[in-house]
């Protein structure tokens, strides 16, 4: 399973409900702890919606600043699953609303931003392989990545400047100008099939590629 910046908690946070589901976790550009940064995008994705579900329904959430909901994209969303907005818009407002503000509740929880509300001892319980790489920017930094790494019992970190050398401020100019870090992600594919490989030599599993 992979996940990019704020993909990546919810890769966590399934590995950690589902462990017989994944392999493996491929992790990159891990998230600060600041506390200043992290509000208003807590308040974009799930109390602000929270607060128009509740006073004006589903429909008008979904079309709150074009479906765009801090790290939330809907549109995108639809795109790839159509029948996702019907199914939202038959959620009961008052789970709804009570679910997104119990998210942001558990991203809230005080040192454990950067993991999405999980604490120290659920990390340790996610017992998968797992390859953490660096992010990009002083939100998402070397020290950033190696936080997470030291708590994943069963993983390696990769600097992500020092595996791209004299290439990376190149990668980190065009990750800025797609305001993406999806780019960022596809130049790691090299090394993350290096470490995939390595999981299934180690399960005795055939190579598929």
């Amino acid at each position: 399973m992979a996940g990019v910046a704020n993909g990546l908690l919810a890769s966590l946070h399934f590995a950690r409900r589902h462990p017989d589901d994944v392999k493996a976790l491929v992790l990159i550009a891990a998230l600060t702890d600041d506390r200043a940064w992290w509000q208003p995008v807590i308040d974009a994705t799930f109390l602000g919606p929270a607060s128009v579900i509740e006073k004006e329904g589903m429909a008008a959430a979904l079309d709150l600043n074009g479906g765009r909901w801090g790290v939330f994209d809907w549109p995108e969303q639809f795109e790839l699953a159509p029948r996702k907005r019907q199914q939202l818009l038959e959620m009961n407002p008052a789970t709804a609303a009570a679910t997104l503000r119990a998210w942001a509740h558990g991203y809230s929880t005080p040192g454990r931003l950067a993991f999405g509300g999980l604490n120290d001892d659920d990390l340790a319980a996610i017992e998968k392989p797992a390859i953490v790489f660096s992010g990009a920017d002083e939100h998402h930094t070397l020290e950033h990545a190696r936080l997470l790494q030291h708590a994943l019992p069963r993983s390696e970190l990769v600097n992500s400047a020092d595996y791209h050398g004299s290439a990376w401020q190149d990668i980190v100019n065009e990750a800025e100008a797609k305001n993406s870090f999806e780019y960022l992600a596809a130049t790691m594919a090299g090394r993350i099939d290096t470490f995939i490989r390595a999981i299934e030599e180690r399960a005795g599993e055939p190579d598929l590629g």
